[in-house]
């Protein structure tokens, strides 16, 4: 059963979970060294190893929390209590003076909460702006789901190349989905608020990728440096989606004009390692190729 994720997040893989889900090969060891919100281990069924992984402390402070049903209470009626607030928010951002796993936990759901569009990188207060109580409701409602998923989950914070070291065997699948690199090879993209993600980071993933014994399975924008991969022998599927902010801006009434299929979906490329995909096609049938084809319907 998929559990729903705990706040929105641009880039999350919430509503290609269940497809990417029915396309996981068999495996003994699960790892997600660019965890987010954890779609993708909220989707699937459990495997006997779990590991996720960030390099965001307060992401992680979340999960910690839910993996004491103490520090969950205590985050629960945190954020339940906190008012809807511009104020609120911006102390959400402040440096905590103290050491606090709770509320260094609250002031990051806080802070994704009450954004608006739920994107704390616009810098923008989402009060007036669109439903921030329901969104609040939502993600105090999926605590103890995604606390209950959570047992027994390891929990890492650090470099996504330490954690791929560290977990790398031919029975390990790593789901990959890396912050996506632009258009413009010298842009810098948002990996952490102080480690951002480089073009020579991209490049030194892509060839982990490549020599890599694991199973592996990659998400990212179509990208010309994904020929490595194709030329490497890994199989991949495009699947097109809304982008989220332009559609949900467009859902509360506060956006100009209509969506547009060719201006406001993105294609979405998964990439299977040869040696995931060979996994992945011994258990599936004809029936599953038919009734699952990622072109079938709409998946934004």
């Amino acid at each position: 059963m998929t559990i729903p994720v705990l706040w929105p997040w641009q880039g999350s893989k919430a509503r290609l979970a269940p497809f990417i889900v029915s396309r996981l090969p068999p495996h003994q060891r699960y790892v997600e060294p660019f965890a987010g919100t954890a779609a993708v281990l909220l989707a699937k069924s459990r495997a006997p190893i779990e590991v996720i992984n960030d390099v965001n402390q307060d992401l992680v402070a979340v999960y910690r929390c839910l993996q004491d049903p103490v520090l969950t209470r205590r985050l629960y009626r945190r954020v339940q209590w906190t008012p809807v607030s511009r104020a609120e928010w911006i102390r959400a951002q402040e440096p905590l003076a103290s050491p606090d796993v709770v509320e260094q936990a609250a002031r990051f759901l806080v802070r994704m909460t009450q954004s608006f569009n739920g994107l704390p990188s616009r810098k923008t207060w989402g009060g007036g702006l669109g439903p921030i109580v329901p969104r609040i409701d939502r993600t105090l409602h999926r605590l103890a789901p995604v606390a209950d998923r959570l047992r027994g989950v390891a929990l890492e914070c650090a470099p996504w190349d330490a954690v791929a070291a560290r977990f790398e065997s031919p029975e390990t699948l790593f789901f990959v989905d890396p912050p996506y690199r632009t258009d413009h090879e010298d842009a810098e993209t948002a990996y952490d608020a102080n480690a951002p993600w480089t073009a020579a980071d991209w490049d030194a993933l892509l060839t982990w990728a490549l020599g890599s014994p694991a199973m592996i399975v990659l998400t990212h924008y179509p990208h010309p440096d994904l020929h490595r991969l194709a030329d490497a022998g890994w199989h991949h599927e495009t699947l097109s989606v809304w982008v989220n902010a332009k559609a949900r801006t467009q859902r509360l009434g506060i956006a100009q004009g209509h969506l547009d299929a060719e201006r406001d979906r993105r294609d979405e490329q998964i990439w299977w390692s040869p040696r995931a995909w060979n996994r992945v096609v011994h258990q599936l049938t004809l029936w599953d190729f038919v009734s699952d084809d990622p072109h079938a319907e709409d998946l934004g």
